[in-house]
């Protein structure tokens, strides 16, 4: 395709916002209207409800954004797989089997 590793990461992280925005606002949307199988109903929820349900929100955003900023910077620097070799899954997988060894 033409695309770097980077950029077709960078790529599906970008289009990944809008259908989680999508999807996040649909299940609102039923849960508020009774008819997901853990119904809200917008007379059970009070103001108060309201900004926790916001300040939930953004903390989640603001933590999804920085993991997500974090995870394609340390791709761009190391790359995807090619920098894990051979020779450390066999250290990891011996340091495995001294450590829970009975």
């Amino acid at each position: 395709m033409g695309m770097s590793r980077a950029a077709a990461l960078e790529f599906s992280f970008f289009l990944s916002i809008p259908t989680m925005t999508v999807a996040t606002l649909y299940t609102l949307l039923n849960s508020l209207r009774g008819k997901d199988e853990n119904p809200i109903g917008v007379a059970q929820i009070t103001s108060h409800q309201w900004v926790i349900l916001a300040i939930g929100f953004v903390v989640s955003f603001i933590v999804a954004y920085g993991a997500v900023a974090w995870f394609m910077a340390w791709v761009r620097k190391r790359g995807f797989a090619e920098r894990f070799h051979l020779g450390q899954a066999a250290r990891h997988s011996r340091i495995r089997r001294v450590a829970f060894r009975g």
